[in-house]
């Protein structure tokens, strides 16, 4: 197990598509308060860790497997379109007996999208469940053309029955399953983006000055 501060685990990358920076810098400050307050270290990336696979998001992928290896016990991703709203600690999504968790969305049919478990937000205990688990989505890599990773991810879910669908508001999201109680806010398929990095802007608005330094 390498050495770091704390069990715990935050993390959030950005491609270089300039409005996913933005939303990375929009919610950088509040992020690092709520780590330093609950006891989680932070990892922010602006960057992209795998040139070679630039279709989907299996940059997150890459970065969850990395922080099982470096012995994180719980980890937490978060898309860029999302911010943390409630002051609740994120191990409470993943009660202890599971190994990964994320919210249903039951799809839309006028966007031909079926019901699935959404990879924007995922949270994982660190077992040789959920590292089977990760190295299986990698090795699935391209994944299907539309779904990519997330497609992976669900068919993986299906196949091993070790992912748990958990609460809606742990990855409360526009237009989906928001609930009046977000934990973590998403903005997940809003489109195009730049109107998606405006509705973030408008959520966040007083940020700039409860969390400036």
């Amino acid at each position: 197990m390498k050495w770091h501060s704390n069990p715990n685990l935050l993390i959030q990358g950005a491609h270089t598509m300039p409005q996913f920076i933005d939303m990375n810098r929009l919610t950088y400050q509040r992020h690092a308060a709520y780590c330093m307050a609950q006891g989680f270290d932070y990892w922010h990336f602006i960057g992209h860790p795998c040139p070679e696979r630039e279709r989907g998001g299996w940059d997150k992928v890459a970065y969850i497997k990395r922080a099982l290896e470096d012995g994180y016990q719980f980890i937490a991703w978060l898309d860029t379109d999302t911010a943390i709203i409630g002051n609740e600690p994120l191990t409470k999504a993943l009660p202890d007996d599971m190994h990964i968790g994320g919210c249903l969305h039951d799809g839309n049919t006028e966007r031909d999208i079926p019901p699935h478990i959404n990879v924007g937000v995922l949270y994982l205990r660190n077992t040789p469940e959920t590292c089977a688990f990760v190295d299986a989505w990698e090795a699935s890599y391209p994944g299907e053309e539309r779904w990519v990773e997330q497609g992976s991810f669900n068919t993986l879910a299906q196949e091993t029955g070790i992912v748990s669908v958990i609460d809606d508001k742990w990855n409360s999201t526009v237009g989906m399953n928001e609930v009046p109680d977000p934990v973590v806010m998403a903005w997940h398929g809003v489109w195009p983006i730049p109107l998606r990095l405006e509705m973030m802007r408008g959520y966040l608005r007083d940020d700039y000055l409860r969390y400036r330094v």
